[in-house]
């Protein structure tokens, strides 16, 4: 039982078990007040009519809706109704064992790392004046929120050390930004944006068409397919660079607002033994709003620089909590941690017996070399 105070708020969990089936699936909520009171009923044309008591149980006031509460030093609070119902996203989602998020903050992302958490990503906030006297071999992955280097006055001084972070092995990614992108050491490749006004792809129906389907970037952990960008939420992207360098590799084409083609959406460039990606898509929103296809696409981009597994197997479901607007539930490969599947037993046995027949010469009937390779397949 949960006792509600008058205007007051509490925090209820919701613990999913079992396996679901990859979808939506709302959860609401109703809180029955004990009252001596009478309601009011409008009709139709807008006028009362009376004072009658409460429909639902004689004595008992059921609301289904609640209030959000934002308080301001200038202004009285404001209070905003909101249904009290949620909904849990299972999604088809696998992460490599090694991936580690540091995220770097901008002024507008509050849930971007909340979001990385609820899908099973590592994902820890970092201070941007640290980025150049901590130590970052922990990470995997340095990701930067949208517009965080106009936002973070520390972020651009340490823009060097993020380079040396992808140039050892790291894998960063920008989400959009603008104008204090083309500030020199930012990105290690140049990009150039429109002027005065950004290219935008607003419409979040507008078509994308995959430009390198066979690509890491879209092939692992997650296989990326058109029905990924279905059912985006707001708009489609962000900040769309006019011109970029020719040692950026484009991943997909998209129309911007003004019905031209553009391969600017993601930008991706080696550096060093890392990769360096620049994504204008409003990856962050769509978390937000729960999509499936973006949360397996920005899983890919953060894992750009690990090992690709040989084998991965057998799905498995990580529970979520239940958020605001909807939380996600990860099903994926199983393993001892999140991630990547040694192959069963019976798998590496064929793999043996597969590695030793394709590098084994033939050998004459009885000779030494082949008593020892039939000892080595009996064993197996």
């Amino acid at each position: 039982t949960v006792v509600l105070p008058s205007f007051g708020a509490r925090t209820v969990f919701f613990r999913v078990r079992g396996r679901w089936p990859m979808g939506e699936y709302p959860i609401q909520v109703a809180v029955t007040e004990r009252a001596d009171r009478f309601v009011t009923v409008q009709q139709s044309g807008g006028k009362p009519a009376g004072r009658v008591p409460p429909l639902i149980n004689p004595g008992q006031v059921t609301a289904n809706t609640g209030l959000l509460s934002f308080e301001y030093p200038h202004i009285a609070t404001q209070r905003y109704p909101r249904r009290a119902s949620d909904s849990v996203q299972v999604v088809d989602l696998r992460l490599p064992s090694k991936l580690r998020v540091a995220v770097v903050k901008g002024s507008h992302d509050d849930e971007l790392e909340s979001r990385l958490v609820e899908l099973g990503v590592p994902a820890y906030p970092i201070d941007a004046a640290m980025l150049g006297i901590a130590d970052l071999s922990f990470y995997s992955t340095i990701l930067i929120a949208p517009r965080a280097y106009a936002d973070v006055d520390a972020l651009l001084p340490n823009a060097a050390a993020v380079r040396q972070f992808a140039e050892h092995g790291g894998t960063v990614v920008v989400l959009y930004g603008r104008d204090e992108l083309l500030a020199p050491g930012v990105l290690p490749h140049p990009i150039g944006f429109a002027a005065p006004n950004a290219i935008t792809a607003l419409e979040p129906r507008t078509a994308i068409r995959i430009m390198a389907p066979h690509s890491s970037l879209l092939d692992w952990p997650n296989r990326i397919t058109q029905a990924d960008f279905a059912d985006w939420f707001g708009p489609r992207a962000r900040e769309l660079p006019a011109t970029f360098d020719v040692h950026y590799r484009p991943m997909i084409e998209i129309d911007d607002d003004n019905h031209h083609s553009t391969a600017a959406a993601i930008l991706a460039t080696r550096v060093g033994r890392g990769a360096f990606i620049y994504v204008a898509l409003s990856l962050e929103e769509q978390l937000v709003a729960t999509n499936p296809g973006a949360a397996r696409l920005l899983v890919n981009l953060l894992s750009a620089s690990l090992a690709r597994p040989k084998n991965t197997h057998g799905p498995c479901t990580i529970r979520g909590r239940s958020r605001s607007f909807g939380s996600f539930v990860r099903r994926g490969p199983c393993s001892g941690h999140h991630g990547e599947c040694s192959p069963s037993r019976s798998h590496r046995s064929r793999s043996r017996r597969a590695r030793m027949g394709a590098t084994t010469q033939p050998t004459p009937t009885g000779s030494a070399p082949a008593r020892r390779r039939a000892r080595c397949l009996r064993a197996a």
